[in-house]
């Protein structure tokens, strides 16, 4: 934790230290003086503000944000402007830390974060963004549309009891320009930002999904899905979005989780789950199945507690202080104008310029922001004509964030502005006011002025007598040598001043001197690698002048430390009398007790002593009361007014009734009550009440004392237990695990109440055929999920109406009723529209022939069917067998394939047996040996072919394929005779009566 200089904003705020720094700006811990608690306090990047239109946009945006109130965002308290013009936000503080940390300490332990918490974690974080997506405004009604854009871990804080909070929501977006439409700005850490935030895409809501899932990935993995060594490929990698399971795999996470990560990170948005509550209930489900339990804070907490050593540091230090910071480099964040329309590569030049360039800040060791630096020196040295300049402010190493932010801006200002900036910061004067150490040499005259903050115990405990003390006071020819060099060493050859002007008189060499013993001031503003050593040496000399002047100014240490112990008596004198401070106040307190103190929950309540008002407000102290028994009465604006009798002696201690008997400095603490209204769907819940049973079922209510804490848990017969609600009726703040099993309302009025509604619901078993079916509840247009992913479905008490959906299929809807004996399981099974055709196999012209679709068989079920062809069928998508048959025809079975929409059956003509009888025309007496041919009529070129004679009873019998023939006969004596026979038509008979000639 890095101590800064404490300050106070608006007379309210104090900046107490920082936690850390980002490239939009700093986070400080801070405390709110008027509501006595710490806060965090963001100071925004002034670089933003130097535009109205930034000004403009940014608080915009905190407006947004600030409107916020869920128990996984952090909350927003105020923003506020000091007398610089400088922003600061005012948030909530979360006593832990982020994740990127957690992660950052599991890699240097080599170590994963546990599954099932990884799991708990976005499930948390799915539930603020899916509150924050779906926010309204309160007035309008309209829906805000907010989009974090910038979902990392950097943003998800942890708290040590294993609260998850997600930080700068309403800050990170995507903003475009509008005098140029081919000016982008991007916003949010490279590594977690989607596809459609290149491609061009529509960035909504499922942006933020695709960022949690790549968060979701490293957690699983303990490495990123897009590393960041080198910005061009990364985005590459981001726009094609091709996930690898391998790692997946090799750190065995679930079929099931990869699943729901999988369709995070789709490329495609439209395929990606389509809000944060779709990926919430898929992983509520999956810890119902795998867990005990799915409020994992407990163990998080134990987790992270243990991960980050809690037990080696004292319990006074915020979390954020439990292991130095780390930040990753490449993580900053990107927030640079780009112009793809003069080079389309320029974007990825100027976002790893960026990171380079605004990270220098956050270099923890001096070799890395040396690299870094000089990176960015060889970058505008391209622009930069005067080397010598350049070369003045390098160091080979950045001995901190200060120095290292320093240079930067030094590189960017103009040469001469540089050098101007290196002599003026350089030079200390000494004042002509200063009498007391006027009479000294002037190598004293700088360090005296600091005379009374040294403590010269701890002085010459750190610095023992040193040798230099002498050389300090009377520098010999060697070391004027050594100050000369150093001086040119300072001071360009282009400079207007010279070294001959600088001592052309006794004041400017006594000037000079000083300079020169305090070179460790300049050398933090422009080092070089001469004077890094040279710098200790004088260091120490400027310490040791401190302790020879202390040692010979006892008497003035002596004294100032006499006159500093007057004022702090004086000031504690001041302080009993007038109560400034609480250690005042309570001293006062305890030589002069008042007759009562009353404070209240919440504060600022108005009092009455025997009807009359009392002109102060809670917390108070009344000094004195007449003996007797009196009426107090205290009021609140939205509570019903609290009455106590109390009985004043004439000595003793004042007595309240129902309250114990405090002396006249403790205070007696007094609570409004505030009206709570329970009810359940269905009625008749067994409630209990901070895990004790409460006598009513509901509906019910009761009055509940303000700042108790509450928690409320139910339970219905045929229906899992409800819990997971607690009420803080200080603050009006609700914490719920599972909106999806209550309802919560604040109302606001004379008295303040709430309603509390619990909602059973009875958990249905679903599947389908196919998988991957999703599903659609009381006509709700978002899918509430997918057969594949989610098992089960949540349902309240009543009738519903179930969707089942999926692509190229036929919906099917499913009307249910639930009650605690209703059903448990659906089975739904999809089908698909396909066609069938039957043809020929002989026929060239390929015409329908009108066959029977007769049974239909399934993993060896079969089912009967009375259609004709060509008709349309409603299939289940699975492989099954269609059977045909007609008359003339061989019997057909066909194969139908999941994905087969028309099916055209070719059927083969069966064999067909044909009887010719042949008589004589007059006698009808049968002819033998008469001579039978037929032609096919199909074919007109068809040959003729012999088909067989008649025996004794005239009659021939033989085979013939179907189709339409004609048939002839011949008789010795007997005239000719042709007659057409179709066996297609089920014709298989022909009879003959021949005439004599």
């Amino acid at each position: 934790m890095n101590q800064e200089k404490k300050r106070l904003i608006q007379n309210k705020y104090e900046i107490v230290s920082k936690i850390k720094q980002g490239g939009f700006g700093i986070v400080y811990y801070g405390y709110d003086h008027v509501f006595e608690k710490p806060v965090a306090i963001k100071a925004i990047e002034p670089s933003l503000l130097q535009e109205a239109k930034y000004i403009d946009l940014f608080l915009e945006e905190a407006k947004h944000a600030a409107k916020l109130s869920h128990n996984n965002i952090v909350h927003i308290y105020n923003l506020v402007k000091d007398e610089d013009g400088q922003f600061f936000i005012i948030m909530e503080f979360v006593d832990g830390v982020d994740l990127g940390r957690i992660l950052r300490q599991c890699r240097k332990k080599n170590i994963l974060i546990p599954q099932e918490l990884s799991i708990f974690i976005v499930k948390e974080v799915c539930k603020a963004l899916e509150y924050a997506h779906n926010k309204r405004d309160v007035i309008t009604d309209k829906p805000l549309r907010l989009v974090h854009l910038d979902i990392s871990p950097s943003n998800i804080m942890t708290s040590l009891t294993g609260q998850v909070k997600l930080i700068d929501f309403g800050i990170a977006k995507i903003r475009f320009q509008n005098n140029n439409s081919n000016q982008v700005v991007l916003s949010g850490k490279l590594p977690y930002m989607a596809p459609e935030q290149f491609n061009g895409g529509i960035i909504d809501r499922r942006t933020d999904i695709f960022s949690l899932g790549t968060v979701f990935y490293e957690m699983l993995t303990g490495s990123r899905l897009f590393p960041l060594d080198d910005p061009e490929q990364t985005i590459e990698l981001i726009k094609k979005a091709r996930i690898s399971t391998s790692l997946l795999d090799k750190n065995n996470v679930s079929h099931s989780i990869q699943q729901i990560l999988l369709k995070m990170l789709e490329k495609n948005s439209e395929e990606r789950y389509q809000g944060a509550n779709g990926v919430y209930l898929d992983l509520v489900e999956y810890l119902m199945q795998t867990t005990r339990s799915v409020e994992l804070s407990e163990e998080l907490g134990d987790f992270i507690q243990k991960l980050m050593d809690v037990d080696s540091y004292s319990a006074e230090q915020p979390a954020f202080a439990l292991s130095p910071e780390i930040t990753d480099n490449e993580l900053d964040q990107v927030e640079e104008v780009i112009d793809v329309s003069q080079n389309p590569q320029i974007g990825d030049e100027v976002i790893q310029e960026s990171y380079e360039l605004e990270n220098l800040n956050l270099l923890d060791s001096d070799e890395e922001s040396t690299n870094l630096f000089e990176r960015s020196e060889e970058k505008i040295s391209e622009v930069e004509p005067d080397d010598d300049e350049i070369k003045s402010i390098k160091s080979p190493k950045a001995a901190n964030l200060d120095s290292a932010n320093e240079k930067i801006d030094t590189i960017k200002s103009s040469s001469k502005k540089e050098q101007k900036f290196i002599l003026e910061d350089t030079h200390e004067t000494i004042s002509d006011d200063q009498e007391q150490i006027a009479e000294y040499p002037p190598e004293l005259k700088s360090v005296l002025e600091q005379e009374s903050e040294i403590n010269e115990d701890d002085l010459i405990e750190k610095f023992p007598t040193s040798a230099f003390e002498e050389d300090v006071l009377k520098p010999s020819q060697s070391d004027k040598k050594q100050q000369s060099n150093e001086r040119e060493n300072i001071f360009d050859s282009d400079t207007e001043l010279s070294d001959a002007n600088m001592i052309d008189n006794e004041e400017s060499k006594r000037q000079l001197k000083i300079e020169n013993h305090q070179k460790p001031v300049m050398t933090q503003i422009a080092p070089s690698i001469e004077s890094e050593e040279e710098g200790e040496d004088d260091l120490k000399t400027v310490i040791d002048v401190i302790r020879l002047s202390t040692k010979r100014h006892k008497k003035v240490l002596t004294f100032g430390g006499v006159s500093l112990l007057g004022l702090i008596v004086l000031f504690l004198i001041l302080d009993i009398t007038f109560q400034m401070t609480s250690l005042g106040e309570g001293i006062y307190n305890r030589l002069f007790p008042p007759a009562i103190k009353i404070s209240s929950l919440p504060d600022g309540a108005t009092v009455y002593l025997d009807n009359k008002l009392i002109n102060a407000k809670t917390p108070l102290s009344i000094p004195k009361i007449a003996p007797g028994v009196h009426e107090l009465k205290l009021a609140y604006p939205g509570f019903s007014p609290l009455a106590k009798s109390i009985h004043v002696p004439s000595k003793g201690e004042i007595k309240v009734a129902g309250e114990k008997v405090r002396k006249g400095y403790d205070p007696y603490l007094f609570r409004f009550k505030t009206q709570i209204e329970l009810d359940s769907n269905p009625n008749g819940a067994t409630v209990y009440i901070n895990q004790l049973l409460y006598p009513h079922k509901t509906p019910t209510n009761f009055e509940w004392e303000v700042g108790n804490p509450l928690s409320i848990e139910m339970e219905q017969d045929g229906f899992q237990k409800l819990s997971g609600f607690t009420l803080n009726t200080l603050d009006g703040i609700e914490e719920i695990e599972d909106r999806r099993l209550w309802n919560f309302d604040s109302i606001e009025g004379e008295n303040r109440r709430y309603k509390i509604e619990g909602i059973f619901k009875k958990f249905i078993s679903v599947s389908s055929i196919p998988s991957g079916v999703s599903f659609h509840i009381d006509g709700s247009p978002t899918p509430s999920g997918r057969t594949d992913v989610s098992s089960t479905i949540a349902l309240t008490m009543g009738p519903h109406d179930i969707l089942f959906r999926k692509a190229g299929l036929n919906p099917k809807r499913v009307k249910i009723t639930v009650d605690k004996d209703g059903p448990e399981y659906i089975s739904v099974v999809l089908t698909r529209n396909v066609r069938f055709f039957a043809k020929d196999k002989t026929d060239p012209e390929n015409n329908e022939i009108g066959a029977n679709i007769v049974k239909i068989i399934q993993n060896r079920k079969t089912y009967r069917r009375h259609d004709r062809t060509p008709c349309e069928i409603s299939l289940p998508p699975v492989d099954l067998h269609v059977m045909l048959s007609k008359n003339g025809y061989k019997d057909a079975i066909v194969r139908v394939s999941p994905r087969d929409r028309d099916v055209v059956v070719k059927m083969e003509p069966s064999i067909v047996e044909v009887e010719i009888v042949v008589v004589d025309a007059l006698t009808g007496l049968p002819l033998k040996d008469a001579q039978i041919s037929y032609r096919s009529l199909i074919d007109d070129q068809a040959a003729e072919i012999y088909y067989g004679a008649t025996d004794e009873k005239g009659q021939c019998i033989n085979t013939i394929v179907p189709g339409e023939f004609s048939f002839k006969v011949k008789k010795f004596g007997y005239f000719e005779k042709y007659a057409i026979l179709n066996t297609k038509a089920g014709e298989n008979k022909l009879d003959f009566k021949l005439i004599i000639q």
